[in-house]
């Protein structure tokens, strides 16, 4: 009866632990402007919907519930700005984060998030472009690079063919889809049934395990 007891205590307090570590929007909107440095790299791991604008100075700003605005960390280190939550568990996130930067070259986004691209970038040599779990990424508005890196790891879609590139490498680890345009060489890998849509005329390289393909648009 006293080993019933101790695991109904127990058992009490680890819920009521896991309550009070959830997250949940409270729908008391709230407004803030961050201080960043110039960044070119960005990991993103909060925020419902991501918009990334062309500007010539670089800005974060964030709005959503207050109870989970205060939460979200915003730093930036050898030119990669973080953001993300200091708490584990977000139920119903309602924030909306804008990042202005005049160019970027690695851009990674975590979790299942929607993020889109909007303006002309400056030309850089090279985009990285990495998406773990369920997130729709999409590039609104043309841009040139000369090299795109594209690795999609989970599910979702990460659509870039507004991005023109000269050589493009892109990579699936699971069923889902890239597009981007390309004109000199493409290099596709896919492990499971994603597919890789593209655009232009490369050269092809691939590496295919599993039901997945590499298809023109």
């Amino acid at each position: 009866m006293k080993h019933f007891f101790y695991v109904l205590i127990l058992a009490l307090l680890f819920t009521s632990c896991n309550t009070d570590d959830e997250l949940h929007a409270s729908g008391n909107n709230t407004h803030e402007i961050r201080n960043v440095t110039d960044f070119n790299r960005l990991n993103i791991s909060a925020g419902k919907n991501v918009r990334i604008a062309y500007s010539e100075h670089a800005g974060v700003t964030i709005t959503g519930s207050d109870n989970l605005v205060k939460h979200i960390r915003s730093r930036v280190s050898d030119g990669e700005l973080i953001l993300d939550y200091d708490q584990d568990q977000i139920y119903s996130e309602d924030v909306e984060i804008v990042i202005t930067v005049p160019y970027f070259n690695n851009l990674t986004l975590n979790g299942k998030r929607t993020l889109s691209t909007h303006g002309k970038f400056n030309h850089t040599n090279y985009v990285n472009i990495v998406s773990h779990g369920e997130n729709i990424m999409t590039c609104t508005d043309p841009f040139t690079t000369s090299h795109v890196d594209i690795d999609l790891i989970g599910n979702g879609k990460v659509d870039f063919r507004t991005l023109s590139s000269q050589d493009a490498k892109a990579s699936i680890t699971g069923n889902g889809h890239i597009y981007l345009q390309t004109t000199n060489a493409l290099v596709g890998k896919i492990k499971g049934d994603g597919h890789i849509y593209y655009s232009g005329n490369p050269q092809i390289t691939s590496d295919i395990k599993g039901n997945g393909s590499i298809l023109s648009l």
